[in-house]
């Protein structure tokens, strides 16, 4: 596999190396390892990879480059086709909403001091 094509189908479908980490149950520094070719990835990981990534194991081991277009609103890479969004996804936005919520809830926790503090200085 290159790793120029696990870049190239991470970038095509908007995911960050976080994400693909996340997906993979690996840093977010293994990852970028992986991605950049300084780390081999195990068998297991490629099957994920490609899951995660939509695409077969064969198109990411695939040595040829991955040409992408985009067609009626619909993604394909060129060597073959490309599923649509696959289930996971769902799961995956729910846990970033999640992620989204805790944010909140620490600005909120976080100004509620700063109004706090600020009230004593006024003192």
């Amino acid at each position: 596999m290159t790793y120029r094509n696990l870049k190239k189908l991470r970038e095509f479908r908007n995911y960050t190396q976080e994400y693909m980490a996340h997906a993979l149950g690996k840093s977010q520094n293994t990852y970028s390892k992986m991605e950049n070719g300084l780390q081999k990835i195990r068998e297991e990981n490629i099957i994920q990879l490609a899951n995660i990534l939509e695409v077969t194991p064969e198109i990411l081991m695939s040595n040829e480059p991955i040409l992408v277009q985009i067609s009626d609103s619909k993604s394909s890479a060129t060597n073959d086709d490309i599923q649509d969004f696959h289930p996971e996804r769902n799961e995956i936005i729910e846990f970033l909403k999640a992620q989204i919520l805790k944010k909140d809830e620490q600005i909120g926790r976080l100004l509620v001091s700063i109004n706090h503090l600020s009230g004593k200085l006024q003192l």
